[in-house]
């Protein structure tokens, strides 16, 4: 199982960091072999130039190197959040014109579970003025509302989704959550005060 975004699935206290992909599941299920991807999601003084396709391409290259294009693989079922579902969704239309190897990985990938991704763009209106300048601000750019790549990028996801019969499941927040502003000395606050966040998977509540 592969997530795309470390710190998204990481609990911190004073004492310790508890990451339930690598603390949790292995104990609940031992017959899976968790693996957790993670990339650069630094917005603020970012020198980063990598384009999704640069992203999505040392994805595919990782998946690689552990051994998935194997026809002995176990299937795959990957959970991506935030920008790292945009990132999985380029991965695999990248894997469909490619080589057997790639071919391979994409045909053991079973199920994707999506939390929180901005499908169909996102307001950007907190985020722009953290990349101003910045050699990442066409990157952001590409997850506007009205964002012609998303739309595209969606339309080919999804026909291979169906071809390869991918079950694709999407948890979205059903409550408010704070959201990220850049201050002057370059650090990041919340703008409302915390609190709790609830999921909803098509019919199911998976809690608080």
């Amino acid at each position: 199982m592969c997530s795309s975004d470390l710190g998204s699935f990481m609990q911190r206290s004073s004492t310790y960091d508890f990451v339930w992909l690598r603390d949790r599941l292995p104990k609940d299920m031992s017959s899976i072999r968790p693996i957790i991807y993670g990339y650069d999601t630094k917005l603020v003084k970012s020198e980063s130039a990598q384009t999704i396709e640069d992203l999505s391409s040392s994805f595919i290259a990782n998946l690689k190197s552990i051994g998935r294009p194997s026809l002995f693989a176990k299937p795959l079922i990957i959970l991506a959040h935030s920008l790292g579902g945009i990132l999985l969704k380029s991965a695999l239309t990248q894997m469909a014109g490619s080589d057997e190897k790639d071919r391979a990985i994409l045909g053991s990938i079973k199920m994707i579970i999506f939390f929180g991704v901005p499908s169909k763009g996102m307001e950007l209106s907190h985020l722009l003025p953290m990349v101003d300048g910045q050699p990442n601000s066409d990157l952001i750019q590409l997850l506007s509302p009205d964002s012609e790549y998303l739309s595209s990028l969606n339309q080919r996801f999804s026909n291979i989704a169906a071809l390869r019969d991918i079950r694709l499941i999407s948890a979205y927040e059903t409550k408010h959550s704070p959201t990220t502003r850049a201050r002057l000395t370059f650090t990041t606050s919340f703008t409302e005060p915390r609190v709790d966040m609830s999921l909803d998977v098509r019919d199911w509540r998976l809690g608080t």
